[in-house]
C-alpha cells in the first residue's frame, strides 16, 4: 500500500519519518502516529493510507509516556519555527 502523509492540519506533505526510538525510516503502518514537522499538529494513519486527524477515543487512547514524547516532538518543532 502506498502511503499519503500529508498533514490533515496544514496540507504540507511530511516525506520524512524517524520512530522515537531514534530508528531511522521505519515502516509505515496503519494506526501510526505522527506530528507535523511544519505546524507540528498530530495525526494517525488510516486503513484508507492517508494521514487524518485522530477521533476523540484516539487521543485519549494513546499511552501516556507516548503523549511526553509527542510534547517534546511539538516543542521541538516549535521551537526550531520560532513559533514558541
Amino acid at each position: 500500500m502506498k502511503f499519503d502523509r500529508t498533514c490533515p492540519h496544514c496540507g504540507t506533505p511530511n516525506d520524512a519519518s524517524f520512530a522515537v526510538d531514534g530508528t531511522d525510516d521505519p515502516p509505515i503502518n496503519v494506526g501510526d502516529i505522527s506530528v507535523c514537522a511544519e505546524c507540528a499538529e498530530v495525526a494517525i494513519m488510516g486503513e484508507d493510507g492517508k494521514t487524518r486527524m485522530l477521533t476523540r477515543s484516539e487521543a485519549f487512547s494513546i499511552p501516556p509516556q507516548v503523549v511526553v514524547e509527542i510534547g517534546i516532538a511539538q516543542e521541538a518543532i516549535r521551537q526550531c519555527k520560532g513559533d514558541q
